[in-house]
Protein backbone atom coordinates (compact mmCIF):
# COMPACT_ATOMS: atom_id res chain seq x y z
CA UNK A 1 0.00 0.00 0.00
CA UNK A 2 1.15 3.45 -1.42
CA UNK A 3 0.81 6.83 0.87
CA UNK A 4 -1.37 9.62 0.75
CA UNK A 5 -0.05 12.88 0.74
CA UNK A 6 -2.74 15.65 2.80
CA UNK A 7 -4.91 18.14 1.08
CA UNK A 8 -6.27 21.29 2.11
CA UNK A 9 -8.25 21.44 4.69
CA UNK A 10 -10.89 23.24 3.50
CA UNK A 11 -10.82 20.61 0.20
CA UNK A 12 -11.74 17.61 2.48
CA UNK A 13 -14.34 19.52 3.72
CA UNK A 14 -16.25 19.90 0.29
CA UNK A 15 -15.10 16.24 -0.31
CA UNK A 16 -16.87 15.29 3.08
CA UNK A 17 -20.40 16.69 2.21
CA UNK A 18 -20.10 15.60 -1.83
CA UNK A 19 -18.12 12.08 -1.40
CA UNK A 20 -19.01 10.33 2.00
CA UNK A 21 -22.44 10.58 2.09
CA UNK A 22 -24.00 7.00 3.00
CA UNK A 23 -20.75 5.86 4.10
CA UNK A 24 -20.16 4.68 7.33
CA UNK A 25 -19.21 7.60 9.84
CA UNK A 26 -17.68 5.87 12.84
CA UNK A 27 -14.18 7.21 14.53
CA UNK A 28 -12.03 5.70 16.53
CA UNK A 29 -9.41 7.14 18.19
CA UNK A 30 -5.70 5.23 18.68
CA UNK A 31 -2.56 5.85 20.01
CA UNK A 32 0.16 6.22 18.04
CA UNK A 33 4.16 5.87 18.87
CA UNK A 34 7.00 7.90 17.86
CA UNK A 35 9.79 4.84 17.09
CA UNK A 36 12.15 7.06 14.63
CA UNK A 37 13.47 10.12 14.02
CA UNK A 38 16.06 11.55 11.25
CA UNK A 39 17.58 15.00 12.10
CA UNK A 40 18.27 17.01 9.40
CA UNK A 41 20.20 20.58 9.81
CA UNK A 42 16.81 22.63 11.12
CA UNK A 43 14.30 19.75 10.95
CA UNK A 44 13.20 16.41 11.65
CA UNK A 45 11.82 14.04 10.20
CA UNK A 46 9.57 11.58 12.83
CA UNK A 47 8.15 8.01 12.03
CA UNK A 48 4.70 6.75 14.37
CA UNK A 49 3.52 3.60 13.84
CA UNK A 50 0.04 2.66 14.88
CA UNK A 51 -1.49 -0.48 16.03
CA UNK A 52 -5.04 -0.91 14.22
CA UNK A 53 -7.52 -3.96 15.41
CA UNK A 54 -10.47 -2.71 13.73
CA UNK A 55 -13.88 -5.07 12.98
CA UNK A 56 -14.45 -5.41 8.98
CA UNK A 57 -16.45 -1.91 6.87
CA UNK A 58 -15.43 1.34 6.77
CA UNK A 59 -13.90 3.42 9.85
CA UNK A 60 -12.24 6.98 10.54
CA UNK A 61 -9.44 6.58 12.41
CA UNK A 62 -7.83 9.64 14.52
CA UNK A 63 -4.44 10.29 15.82
CA UNK A 64 -4.32 13.16 18.06
CA UNK A 65 -1.37 14.69 18.96
CA UNK A 66 0.64 15.55 16.37
CA UNK A 67 3.06 18.79 16.47
CA UNK A 68 1.00 22.30 15.22
CA UNK A 69 4.04 22.90 13.24
CA UNK A 70 4.39 19.86 10.81
CA UNK A 71 4.69 20.30 7.40
CA UNK A 72 1.78 19.07 5.55
CA UNK A 73 3.08 18.82 2.15
CA UNK A 74 5.32 16.29 3.94
CA UNK A 75 2.54 14.10 5.17
CA UNK A 76 2.69 10.07 4.38
CA UNK A 77 0.62 7.58 5.60
CA UNK A 78 1.21 3.68 4.71
CA UNK A 79 0.07 0.47 5.71
CA UNK A 80 3.35 -1.28 6.92
CA UNK A 81 1.68 -4.93 7.26
CA UNK A 82 -1.83 -6.27 7.42
CA UNK A 83 -4.64 -5.65 4.78
CA UNK A 84 -5.79 -2.56 5.73
CA UNK A 85 -6.73 -0.35 2.94
CA UNK A 86 -6.37 3.43 3.05
CA UNK A 87 -8.55 5.31 1.18
CA UNK A 88 -8.10 8.89 2.07
CA UNK A 89 -6.28 10.89 4.67
CA UNK A 90 -6.95 15.03 6.24
CA UNK A 91 -5.46 17.15 8.95
CA UNK A 92 -7.32 19.20 11.04
CA UNK A 93 -6.26 21.88 13.97
CA UNK A 94 -7.18 21.25 17.54
CA UNK A 95 -7.26 23.44 20.23
CA UNK A 96 -6.40 23.20 24.17
CA UNK A 97 -8.08 20.64 26.19
CA UNK A 98 -10.69 22.44 28.87
CA UNK A 99 -9.10 21.18 31.90
CA UNK A 100 -5.92 23.13 30.69
CA UNK A 101 -7.92 26.14 30.24
CA UNK A 102 -9.86 26.11 33.88
CA UNK A 103 -6.08 25.52 35.49
CA UNK A 104 -5.10 28.70 33.76
CA UNK A 105 -8.51 30.68 35.17
CA UNK A 106 -7.65 29.42 38.54
CA UNK A 107 -4.12 30.77 38.87
CA UNK A 108 -4.71 33.88 36.82
CA UNK A 109 -7.30 34.50 40.05
CA UNK A 110 -4.97 33.19 42.30
CA UNK A 111 -2.76 35.67 40.85
CA UNK A 112 -4.87 38.86 40.74
CA UNK A 113 -5.95 37.97 44.37
CA UNK A 114 -1.78 37.82 45.25
CA UNK A 115 -1.15 41.01 43.68
CA UNK A 116 -4.52 42.57 45.46
CA UNK A 117 -2.78 41.61 48.83
CA UNK A 118 0.43 42.71 48.32
CA UNK A 119 -1.23 46.19 47.29
CA UNK A 120 -2.85 45.74 50.77
CA UNK A 121 0.18 45.27 52.47
CA UNK A 122 1.90 48.11 50.58
CA UNK A 123 -0.42 50.42 52.01
CA UNK A 124 -0.26 49.23 55.75
CA UNK A 125 3.58 49.67 55.04
CA UNK A 126 3.49 53.65 54.10
CA UNK A 127 1.09 53.95 57.46
CA UNK A 128 3.95 52.50 59.37
CA UNK A 129 6.57 54.76 57.59
CA UNK A 130 3.89 58.13 58.61
CA UNK A 131 3.45 56.92 62.06
CA UNK A 132 7.29 56.17 62.33
CA UNK A 133 8.09 59.51 60.88
CA UNK A 134 5.94 61.44 63.54
CA UNK A 135 7.15 59.70 66.38
CA UNK A 136 10.77 60.91 65.51
CA UNK A 137 9.69 64.71 64.90
CA UNK A 138 8.06 64.34 68.83
CA UNK A 139 11.67 63.35 69.49
CA UNK A 140 13.79 65.06 67.64
CA UNK A 141 11.66 68.45 68.19
CA UNK A 142 9.16 68.28 70.64
CA UNK A 143 8.52 72.55 70.95
CA UNK A 144 8.09 72.49 66.93
CA UNK A 145 5.09 69.78 66.52
CA UNK A 146 2.07 69.01 68.53
CA UNK A 147 2.80 67.36 71.64
CA UNK A 148 -1.27 66.23 72.71
CA UNK A 149 -0.03 62.39 72.86
CA UNK A 150 1.61 64.16 75.93
CA UNK A 151 -0.35 66.83 77.38
CA UNK A 152 -2.09 63.95 79.52
CA UNK A 153 0.86 63.34 81.61
CA UNK A 154 2.70 65.76 83.72
CA UNK A 155 6.16 63.66 83.80
CA UNK A 156 8.64 63.81 80.76
CA UNK A 157 9.74 60.44 81.66
CA UNK A 158 6.57 58.87 80.58
CA UNK A 159 6.57 60.96 77.61
CA UNK A 160 9.77 59.01 76.73
CA UNK A 161 8.30 55.75 77.53
CA UNK A 162 5.37 56.38 74.99
CA UNK A 163 7.84 57.54 72.46
CA UNK A 164 9.82 54.25 73.18
CA UNK A 165 6.73 52.22 73.40
CA UNK A 166 5.63 53.61 69.91
CA UNK A 167 8.30 53.10 68.05
CA UNK A 168 9.35 49.42 69.04
CA UNK A 169 5.44 48.38 68.18
CA UNK A 170 6.22 50.08 64.90
CA UNK A 171 8.96 48.64 64.17
CA UNK A 172 8.05 44.64 65.02
CA UNK A 173 4.81 45.80 62.57
CA UNK A 174 7.45 46.36 60.18
CA UNK A 175 8.94 43.10 60.39
CA UNK A 176 5.97 41.00 60.44
CA UNK A 177 5.30 43.05 57.01
CA UNK A 178 8.48 42.43 55.52
CA UNK A 179 7.77 39.15 56.45
CA UNK A 180 4.41 38.65 54.62
CA UNK A 181 5.60 40.75 51.56
CA UNK A 182 8.61 37.99 50.82
CA UNK A 183 5.95 35.05 51.63
CA UNK A 184 3.33 36.65 49.19
CA UNK A 185 6.19 37.76 46.55
CA UNK A 186 7.49 33.86 46.94
CA UNK A 187 3.75 32.58 45.61
CA UNK A 188 3.42 35.36 43.26
CA UNK A 189 6.59 34.06 41.72
CA UNK A 190 5.61 30.61 41.98
CA UNK A 191 2.16 31.09 39.72
CA UNK A 192 3.74 33.00 37.41
CA UNK A 193 6.21 30.05 36.58
CA UNK A 194 3.06 27.80 36.79
CA UNK A 195 1.05 29.94 34.28
CA UNK A 196 4.02 30.76 32.00
CA UNK A 197 4.61 26.73 31.68
CA UNK A 198 0.88 26.66 31.03
CA UNK A 199 0.62 29.36 28.59
CA UNK A 200 3.02 27.54 26.51
CA UNK A 201 1.58 24.80 26.34
CA UNK A 202 -1.11 26.08 24.86
CA UNK A 203 -0.27 25.85 21.55
CA UNK A 204 -2.14 24.37 18.79
CA UNK A 205 -2.22 20.27 17.78
CA UNK A 206 -3.09 18.55 14.90
CA UNK A 207 -5.62 15.35 14.35
CA UNK A 208 -5.06 13.45 11.80
CA UNK A 209 -8.42 11.71 10.48
CA UNK A 210 -7.60 8.51 8.03
CA UNK A 211 -10.55 6.91 6.07
CA UNK A 212 -9.53 3.12 5.63
CA UNK A 213 -11.43 -0.55 4.99
CA UNK A 214 -11.08 -2.80 7.68
CA UNK A 215 -10.77 -6.36 7.12
CA UNK A 216 -11.25 -7.46 10.49
CA UNK A 217 -7.26 -8.65 11.11
CA UNK A 218 -4.83 -6.81 12.65
CA UNK A 219 -2.77 -4.34 10.46
CA UNK A 220 -0.17 -1.87 11.67
CA UNK A 221 0.15 2.11 9.79
CA UNK A 222 3.46 4.08 9.28
CA UNK A 223 2.70 8.00 9.70
CA UNK A 224 5.79 9.95 8.55
CA UNK A 225 5.99 13.62 8.61
CA UNK A 226 8.79 16.54 8.58
CA UNK A 227 8.71 19.06 11.41
CA UNK A 228 10.80 22.48 11.99
CA UNK A 229 12.43 23.00 15.11
CA UNK A 230 15.33 20.08 15.17
CA UNK A 231 18.95 20.52 14.44
CA UNK A 232 22.18 19.04 15.54
CA UNK A 233 26.23 19.84 14.93
CA UNK A 234 29.02 17.30 15.13
CA UNK A 235 31.75 17.96 17.61
CA UNK A 236 35.11 16.03 17.74
CA UNK A 237 38.02 15.20 20.76
CA UNK A 238 41.13 14.55 19.48
CA UNK A 239 43.45 13.25 22.33
CA UNK A 240 46.78 13.64 21.24
CA UNK A 241 49.87 10.81 23.07
CA UNK A 242 53.09 11.89 23.01
CA UNK A 243 54.77 8.89 24.82
CA UNK A 244 52.82 6.78 22.25
CA UNK A 245 52.27 8.52 19.51
CA UNK A 246 48.75 7.93 19.06
CA UNK A 247 46.20 10.29 18.90
CA UNK A 248 42.27 8.87 19.69
CA UNK A 249 39.85 10.23 18.41
CA UNK A 250 36.22 10.67 19.49
CA UNK A 251 33.32 11.87 17.08
CA UNK A 252 30.13 12.70 18.77
CA UNK A 253 26.56 15.11 17.97
CA UNK A 254 25.01 18.15 19.56
CA UNK A 255 21.21 17.03 19.13
CA UNK A 256 18.73 19.55 19.92
CA UNK A 257 14.68 19.48 19.37
CA UNK A 258 11.84 22.17 20.52
CA UNK A 259 9.47 20.65 17.80
CA UNK A 260 6.98 20.48 20.83
CA UNK A 261 7.02 17.06 21.21
CA UNK A 262 8.82 14.15 23.19
CA UNK A 263 11.03 11.78 21.20
CA UNK A 264 10.90 8.85 23.86
CA UNK A 265 12.89 6.14 22.85
CA UNK A 266 13.15 6.47 19.36
CA UNK A 267 15.69 5.26 16.82
CA UNK A 268 18.01 8.14 16.15
CA UNK A 269 19.83 9.39 13.07
CA UNK A 270 21.64 11.82 11.88
CA UNK A 271 21.31 13.28 8.29
CA UNK A 272 23.23 16.28 6.38
CA UNK A 273 20.91 16.43 3.64
CA UNK A 274 18.94 19.20 3.72
CA UNK A 275 14.79 18.18 2.47
CA UNK A 276 13.82 21.33 1.77
CA UNK A 277 16.57 23.12 -0.21
CA UNK A 278 15.61 22.97 -4.04
CA UNK A 279 16.59 20.54 -5.98
CA UNK A 280 18.00 22.43 -9.11
CA UNK A 281 19.44 25.00 -10.12
CA UNK A 282 17.36 27.97 -11.08
CA UNK A 283 16.98 28.62 -15.13
CA UNK A 284 17.31 31.31 -16.43
CA UNK A 285 15.48 33.07 -19.47
CA UNK A 286 15.72 35.36 -22.16
CA UNK A 287 16.62 38.74 -21.58
CA UNK A 288 14.80 40.48 -24.36
CA UNK A 289 14.34 44.41 -25.11
CA UNK A 290 13.16 46.34 -27.59
CA UNK A 291 11.60 49.87 -28.16
CA UNK A 292 8.55 51.51 -26.58
CA UNK A 293 5.49 50.74 -28.62
CA UNK A 294 3.50 54.04 -28.16
CA UNK A 295 0.32 52.46 -29.38
CA UNK A 296 0.61 49.58 -26.81
CA UNK A 297 0.09 53.04 -24.17
CA UNK A 298 -3.13 54.19 -25.80
CA UNK A 299 -4.77 51.01 -25.72
CA UNK A 300 -3.56 50.54 -22.39
CA UNK A 301 -6.74 51.58 -21.36
CA UNK A 302 -9.02 49.65 -23.25
CA UNK A 303 -7.05 46.66 -22.11
CA UNK A 304 -7.58 47.06 -18.31
CA UNK A 305 -11.16 47.42 -19.03
CA UNK A 306 -11.41 44.14 -20.61
CA UNK A 307 -9.11 42.26 -17.92
CA UNK A 308 -11.82 44.28 -15.25
CA UNK A 309 -14.44 41.92 -17.13
CA UNK A 310 -12.81 38.59 -17.48
CA UNK A 311 -12.42 38.85 -13.42
CA UNK A 312 -15.80 39.56 -13.27
CA UNK A 313 -16.97 36.88 -15.61
CA UNK A 314 -14.75 34.74 -13.53
CA UNK A 315 -16.22 35.41 -10.20
CA UNK A 316 -19.31 34.59 -11.84
CA UNK A 317 -18.59 31.27 -12.92
CA UNK A 318 -18.69 27.95 -11.01
CA UNK A 319 -15.29 27.07 -8.72
CA UNK A 320 -13.78 23.88 -9.90
CA UNK A 321 -14.44 20.77 -8.60
CA UNK A 322 -11.69 19.89 -6.09
CA UNK A 323 -9.37 16.96 -7.99
CA UNK A 324 -8.53 13.78 -6.32
CA UNK A 325 -6.29 12.66 -4.21
CA UNK A 326 -2.99 11.23 -6.17
CA UNK A 327 -2.81 7.79 -4.01
CA UNK A 328 0.72 6.70 -5.61
CA UNK A 329 2.23 10.28 -4.84
CA UNK A 330 5.21 9.52 -1.47
CA UNK A 331 7.92 11.37 -1.03
CA UNK A 332 10.58 9.70 -1.51
CA UNK A 333 12.56 7.83 1.34
CA UNK A 334 16.14 9.34 2.02
CA UNK A 335 18.74 7.37 1.52
CA UNK A 336 22.81 7.57 1.95
CA UNK A 337 24.60 8.08 -0.42
CA UNK A 338 28.00 9.96 -2.14
CA UNK A 339 26.43 13.13 -1.06
CA UNK A 340 24.84 12.36 1.74
CA UNK A 341 25.79 11.02 5.28
CA UNK A 342 23.70 9.60 7.80
CA UNK A 343 24.71 8.52 11.13
CA UNK A 344 21.98 5.59 12.80
CA UNK A 345 22.46 5.40 16.23
CA UNK A 346 22.51 2.35 18.08
CA UNK A 347 20.40 1.47 20.82
CA UNK A 348 17.33 4.13 21.77
CA UNK A 349 17.41 7.64 22.83
CA UNK A 350 14.90 10.39 24.42
CA UNK A 351 15.30 13.71 23.31
CA UNK A 352 12.87 16.12 24.97
CA UNK A 353 11.52 19.20 23.37
CA UNK A 354 13.09 22.59 23.82
CA UNK A 355 15.77 21.17 26.57
CA UNK A 356 19.81 21.93 26.13
CA UNK A 357 21.99 20.43 23.83
CA UNK A 358 22.09 16.74 24.52
CA UNK A 359 25.20 15.08 23.20
CA UNK A 360 25.58 11.66 21.51
CA UNK A 361 28.50 9.58 20.88
CA UNK A 362 29.10 8.53 16.99
CA UNK A 363 32.21 6.50 17.19
CA UNK A 364 35.58 6.65 18.63
CA UNK A 365 38.98 5.07 17.64
CA UNK A 366 42.64 5.85 17.47
CA UNK A 367 45.32 5.85 15.25
CA UNK A 368 49.19 6.05 15.25
CA UNK A 369 50.93 9.51 14.52
CA UNK A 370 54.10 11.10 13.48
CA UNK A 371 54.00 14.16 15.81
CA UNK A 372 56.28 17.41 14.13
CA UNK A 373 57.04 21.21 15.19
CA UNK A 374 56.41 23.84 13.05
CA UNK A 375 57.83 27.24 13.44
CA UNK A 376 57.17 30.66 11.55
CA UNK A 377 60.01 33.04 13.21
CA UNK A 378 59.71 35.83 11.88
CA UNK A 379 56.21 35.88 13.23
CA UNK A 380 56.08 34.22 16.18
CA UNK A 381 59.35 33.00 17.88
CA UNK A 382 57.79 29.52 18.78
CA UNK A 383 57.63 25.86 17.78
CA UNK A 384 54.22 24.26 17.31
CA UNK A 385 53.30 20.60 17.51
CA UNK A 386 51.35 19.16 15.21
CA UNK A 387 49.88 15.43 13.58
CA UNK A 388 47.92 14.49 10.57
CA UNK A 389 45.11 12.77 11.31
CA UNK A 390 43.55 10.57 8.48
CA UNK A 391 40.07 9.94 8.15
CA UNK A 392 39.50 6.02 8.29
CA UNK A 393 36.16 6.30 8.18
CA UNK A 394 33.93 5.43 4.16
CA UNK A 395 32.16 8.91 5.33
CA UNK A 396 33.08 12.59 5.60
CA UNK A 397 34.22 14.57 9.29
CA UNK A 398 31.79 17.12 8.62
CA UNK A 399 32.57 20.41 9.70
CA UNK A 400 32.69 21.35 13.47
CA UNK A 401 34.50 21.89 16.64
CA UNK A 402 37.18 20.75 17.94
CA UNK A 403 38.80 19.83 21.20
CA UNK A 404 42.03 19.45 21.78
CA UNK A 405 43.59 17.93 24.65
CA UNK A 406 47.55 16.59 24.91
CA UNK A 407 48.47 14.50 27.19
CA UNK A 408 45.75 14.74 29.18
CA UNK A 409 46.19 18.80 29.32
CA UNK A 410 43.38 20.76 27.68
CA UNK A 411 44.91 22.40 24.71
CA UNK A 412 42.00 24.37 23.90
CA UNK A 413 39.28 24.36 20.80
CA UNK A 414 39.19 24.90 17.00
CA UNK A 415 36.78 24.96 14.04
CA UNK A 416 38.15 22.43 11.21
CA UNK A 417 36.65 22.43 7.55
CA UNK A 418 34.98 18.98 6.27
CA UNK A 419 37.40 16.36 5.97
CA UNK A 420 36.82 13.85 2.85
CA UNK A 421 36.67 10.26 3.53
CA UNK A 422 40.67 8.83 3.34
CA UNK A 423 41.96 12.87 3.35
CA UNK A 424 44.27 13.60 5.96
CA UNK A 425 43.84 17.04 8.36
CA UNK A 426 46.52 18.60 10.27
CA UNK A 427 45.57 19.13 14.22
CA UNK A 428 47.54 21.69 15.98
CA UNK A 429 48.28 20.78 19.66
CA UNK A 430 50.22 24.20 21.31
CA UNK A 431 52.90 25.50 21.53
CA UNK A 432 56.02 23.30 22.86
CA UNK A 433 57.59 25.22 25.23
CA UNK A 434 61.08 22.79 25.51
CA UNK A 435 61.92 24.08 22.11
CA UNK A 436 63.25 27.46 22.38
CA UNK A 437 62.97 29.82 18.76
CA UNK A 438 64.96 33.26 17.92
CA UNK A 439 64.81 35.21 14.71
CA UNK A 440 67.46 37.93 14.00
CA UNK A 441 67.52 40.16 11.29
CA UNK A 442 71.29 40.52 9.97
CA UNK A 443 70.57 42.63 6.78
CA UNK A 444 67.89 45.12 4.98
CA UNK A 445 69.91 47.48 2.79
CA UNK A 446 69.49 48.83 -0.53
CA UNK A 447 71.95 49.09 -3.34
CA UNK A 448 73.00 49.35 -7.55
CA UNK A 449 74.67 47.52 -9.78
CA UNK A 450 75.26 47.20 -13.05
CA UNK A 451 77.82 49.81 -15.28
CA UNK A 452 75.58 50.29 -18.84
CA UNK A 453 72.31 49.72 -17.08
CA UNK A 454 71.85 50.33 -13.45
CA UNK A 455 69.69 48.32 -11.36
CA UNK A 456 68.24 49.14 -7.88
CA UNK A 457 68.58 46.40 -5.14
CA UNK A 458 66.80 45.73 -1.87
CA UNK A 459 68.80 42.73 -0.22
CA UNK A 460 67.80 40.88 3.05
CA UNK A 461 68.30 38.79 5.27
CA UNK A 462 67.29 36.51 9.12
CA UNK A 463 69.00 34.13 11.06
CA UNK A 464 67.14 31.72 12.94
CA UNK A 465 67.86 29.55 16.12
CA UNK A 466 66.34 26.73 17.78
CA UNK A 467 67.30 24.96 20.78
CA UNK A 468 65.88 22.03 21.52
CA UNK A 469 65.73 20.61 25.21
CA UNK A 470 64.28 17.23 24.22
CA UNK A 471 66.18 14.15 24.82
CA UNK A 472 65.21 13.35 21.45
CA UNK A 473 65.21 14.43 18.05
CA UNK A 474 62.74 16.33 16.22
CA UNK A 475 61.45 17.14 12.98
CA UNK A 476 61.33 20.89 11.99
CA UNK A 477 59.09 22.74 9.31
CA UNK A 478 60.35 26.27 9.37
CA UNK A 479 58.28 28.82 7.21
CA UNK A 480 59.10 32.04 5.58
CA UNK A 481 57.46 34.78 3.40
CA UNK A 482 59.13 36.17 -0.16
CA UNK A 483 58.07 38.93 -2.29
CA UNK A 484 56.14 37.25 -5.30
CA UNK A 485 56.76 39.46 -8.33
CA UNK A 486 54.10 40.08 -10.45
CA UNK A 487 56.48 42.24 -13.22
CA UNK A 488 59.34 40.36 -15.74
CA UNK A 489 61.19 43.69 -14.61
CA UNK A 490 61.01 42.77 -10.99
CA UNK A 491 63.26 39.76 -10.11
CA UNK A 492 63.16 38.20 -6.76
CA UNK A 493 66.13 35.99 -6.09
CA UNK A 494 67.74 33.43 -3.19
CA UNK A 495 70.85 34.89 -1.65
CA UNK A 496 73.86 32.89 -2.73
CA UNK A 497 75.49 30.36 -0.26
CA UNK A 498 72.45 29.50 1.87
CA UNK A 499 69.81 26.70 1.88
CA UNK A 500 67.40 26.51 -0.89
CA UNK A 501 63.84 25.96 0.68
CA UNK A 502 61.75 23.16 -0.53
CA UNK A 503 59.20 23.27 -3.21
CA UNK A 504 56.27 26.14 -2.80
CA UNK A 505 52.68 25.01 -1.84
CA UNK A 506 51.88 28.30 -1.81
CA UNK A 507 53.56 31.46 -3.59
CA UNK A 508 56.10 33.11 -1.70
CA UNK A 509 55.73 30.95 0.94
CA UNK A 510 59.32 29.03 1.39
CA UNK A 511 59.62 25.68 3.43
CA UNK A 512 62.86 24.11 4.98
CA UNK A 513 62.70 20.53 6.35
CA UNK A 514 65.07 20.60 9.25
CA UNK A 515 65.61 17.70 12.27
CA UNK A 516 66.99 19.36 15.55
CA UNK A 517 69.09 17.13 17.47
CA UNK A 518 68.85 16.32 21.27
CA UNK A 519 69.60 19.42 23.80
CA UNK A 520 71.38 21.17 20.80
CA UNK A 521 70.95 24.62 18.65
CA UNK A 522 70.20 24.44 15.01
CA UNK A 523 70.50 27.68 12.92
CA UNK A 524 69.35 28.54 9.65
CA UNK A 525 69.15 31.53 7.41
CA UNK A 526 66.84 32.91 5.10
CA UNK A 527 67.70 35.72 2.87
CA UNK A 528 66.10 36.92 -0.53
CA UNK A 529 67.21 40.32 -3.13
CA UNK A 530 65.19 41.94 -5.38
CA UNK A 531 66.01 43.60 -8.40
CA UNK A 532 64.16 46.14 -10.48
CA UNK A 533 64.73 49.04 -12.91
CA UNK A 534 66.77 52.08 -11.40
CA UNK A 535 64.79 55.18 -9.91
CA UNK A 536 61.70 53.05 -9.63
CA UNK A 537 59.54 52.18 -6.90
CA UNK A 538 57.84 48.76 -5.85
CA UNK A 539 54.67 48.81 -3.64
CA UNK A 540 54.51 46.25 -1.03
CA UNK A 541 58.33 46.27 0.09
Amino acid sequence: MRGLKTMKTKNWMLWGLLGWQGMATAMVTLPSQITAVTVHPGLATVTRTVAVSLPAGDEVIAIEGLPANLDEASLQVRRHSGQLQITSVEIQRRLQAASSQQAVATLETRRDTLQDELAQLTGRQQALATQESYLQALATAPGKVSTQPLAASTEWERGLNLLGDGMQRIGAQKVSLAQQQRQLNRELELVNRELERLQQDRHESRQLLIHAQADGAPSQLEIRYQVAGASWQPVYEAALDTRRNTLSLTRAALVQQATGEVWPEVALTLATSRPHQNAAPPELASWWVALRDESLIQAKSLATERASGAVQELMAAPAPAPQANDAANLLPTLEAGDFIAEYRLSGRLTIASNQDPQRVVLGSGSQPVSPRLESVPRLDPAAYLLVDMQNTLPAPLLAGSWRLTRDGAYIGERALPLVAAGATQALAFGVDDAVRVSATQLEDRQGEQGVLTKEQTLTRRWRFVFHNGHDQAWPLQVFDSWPVSRNQQVQVEALEGLPLPQAESVPGVKRWNLTLKPQQETTLESGYQVRYPYQRHVDGL
